[in-house]
């Protein structure tokens, strides 16, 4: 039973990723001539810490285009309140009782959730977090409650 729960979080992460490929990418992958690979953890190389990163670059060569570095505050941060009434524990129970994405989608809707808080429930359910906020409540209902009548059908036959 837990081979098919794994199967089911595969197969839901591999959709999710298959539907952001650019449209090129699905033919080059459909017709053979690309491939996809599994990359662990360990094999990616460490992140540059932020002294490095912050050092002056290399001078461009005359034909490259030049990077423009984005302002550090090229936009104000909200201060988030002191106390959150957003608990993902919980959040997750109630859409886990949800029938149908449907309903996990009302009740999300009326809990207006932040992005932040979206990203929480999103960590705490296993689920890669989106590009924005819609994306991201999509791939939690999808995971959560679509993969559910997926599992369902297959465990009937």
């Amino acid at each position: 039973m837990k081979d098919l729960m794994l199967l089911i979080r595969v197969q839901a992460r591999i959709a999710t990723f298959l539907a952001e490929l650019a449209a090129d990418h699905l033919v080059a992958l459909a017709e053979g001539r690309a491939h996809l690979t599994i990359v662990t953890a360990a094999d990616v190389p460490e992140p540059v810490p932020a002294s490095a990163a912050t050092a002056a670059p290399a001078p461009a060569a005359a034909s490259e285009p030049v990077p423009v570095p984005r302002a550090a505050a090229s936009r104000p941060r909200r201060a988030l309140a002191a106390t959150s009434s957003f608990d993902a524990e919980t959040v997750a129970a109630q859409l886990r009782a949800c029938a149908t994405v449907d309903q996990g989608a009302e009740l999300l809707a009326n809990l207006k959730p932040r992005a932040t808080d979206l990203k929480e429930l999103a960590r705490f359910l296993g689920v890669p977090p989106g590009r924005n906020m819609a994306d991201t409540a999509k791939r939690v209902l999808t995971i959560t409650l679509a993969s559910r009548g997926k599992h369902a059908a297959l465990t009937r036959g």
